[in-house]
């Protein structure tokens, strides 16, 4: 593939893989990293996942049947988290922030080897330069692995435990005295209370 300049970067942190989740459909997790590489304000207009399998098909076309996937507008927004906090679709000079994507599919559909996305964005130059501009770039190539999930199977073996509470419930005197021992509650953040009654 030719290199091209271009005024946005993107690039997943991890490849997704394929996840049967409870809905009964087969979802593509991933978090997209995205540059705006220019020295203007970036608005992100339109963002489709292209399936990329074979050779650059989906570079090259916008057929239907090519996009797997559109997000535009509040959509769009929903999904973006920036540094260090926040959501917002214009990305300033030189900055940098996250889309967190989740492509769903039919439980038994042939999935893409390949993926890609197509950002439609407007750049906004500052004070006495051209006016907005318009652009489609495509970037964040990214492989789908075939690798299974990794399913967490119980914590606790055995009859009589109960499984109670959660990282944010009032705390018990269980979890009050594990706080005490450790000395510091931060520990305690993805702590469940299990308990295992004793007696007949």
């Amino acid at each position: 593939m030719p290199i091209a300049w271009t005024s946005l970067v993107a690039w997943p942190i991890a490849s997704p893989q394929p996840v049967l989740c409870t809905d009964d459909k087969t979802h593509l997790v991933y978090e997209l990293l995205v540059m705006n590489v220019s020295s203007s304000a970036m608005m992100l207009d339109r963002l489709e996942t292209l399936d990329a399998s074979k050779g650059d098909a989906g570079v090259n076309t916008k057929s239907g049947d090519a996009i797997v996937a559109t997000l535009q507008g509040a959509d769009l927004e929903a999904t973006i988290r920036g540094f260090p906090t926040g959501n917002t679709r214009t990305v300033g000079p030189f900055q940098l922030t996250r889309i967190f994507l989740d492509v769903k599919f039919a439980k038994d559909a042939t999935l893409p080897k390949v993926l890609t996305h197509r950002f439609q964005v407007t750049f906004a130059p500052a004070t006495g330069t051209p006016p907005l501009n318009s652009s489609t770039i495509v970037s964040g190539r990214t492989e789908v692995t075939n690798t299974p999930a990794v399913v967490i199977g119980p914590p606790l073996e055995g009859p009589r435990w109960v499984d109670a509470l959660g990282c944010c419930s009032p705390p018990s005197g269980h979890r009050t005295a594990h706080a005490a021992y450790q000395r510091e509650v931060r520990r305690l953040r993805a702590v469940r209370d299990r308990l295992r009654p004793v007696g007949p």
